[in-house]
């Protein structure tokens, strides 16, 4: 039962996605903006509406951070799936992406309640263990869909039409993938 709650905690946390995206924008765009008048004139008139922006930015992260809580457990649930992977290589390199994800996040949770004064710990820390734990997972999981993708690379092309096409389309996704997260790495 427990895990038919957890199941049903995952779907809801994945339609939030859209939300986040949008919060993402907003808080990024007020980023940008706050750069550019601290930039020009941090001390002039403008410095009232620089903290009115720097308070919707910090807000708009907290929010953001409040929202992705149970994301811990989307990892701890991936984790559990990349134990039933054949491959040992890929279910090593998943399962090891899915923890640290896992433990990133829970860091990250941590240092949303130390921001809002739930609790007492240093945000700063928190946040760097979060961030190093965040960039161990996408090594790992750029690592892992270098593999895959040498691996399909490898595959027999097949005779059949359809399974030459859904190779095809397995190869496109895991460059899509593979890119997205030599993008992530730029961040």
């Amino acid at each position: 039962m427990a895990e038919h709650i957890v199941e049903q905690l995952v779907a809801f946390n994945k339609k939030t996605v859209g939300r986040d995206k949008l919060y993402r924008v907003v808080q990024y765009v007020a980023r940008v903006i706050i750069l550019r008048l601290a930039a020009s004139d941090p001390a002039g008139p403008r410095l009232e509406r620089l903290k009115k922006l720097q308070k919707l930015e910090s807000g708009l992260g907290n929010g953001r951070k409040l929202m992705r809580m149970a994301k811990t457990l989307d990892y701890i649930l991936a984790a559990k799936k990349a134990l039933q992977e054949p491959d040992p290589i890929v279910r090593s390199f998943t399962l090891f992406d899915s923890v640290v994800m896992a433990l990133r996040m829970f860091y990250d949770n941590l240092q949303w309640a130390t921001k809002v004064g739930v609790y007492g710990g240093d945000d700063k820390r928190l946040g760097k263990v979060a961030n190093s734990l965040w960039l161990l997972g996408l090594v790992a999981s750029i690592i892992r869909e270098s593999y895959v993708l040498n691996k399909l690379a490898h595959t027999k092309r097949p005779e059949d039409d359809g399974k030459r096409r859904a190779l095809r389309d397995r190869q496109r996704a895991v460059r899509l993938d593979l890119a997205r997260e030599a993008c992530d790495m730029l961040v």
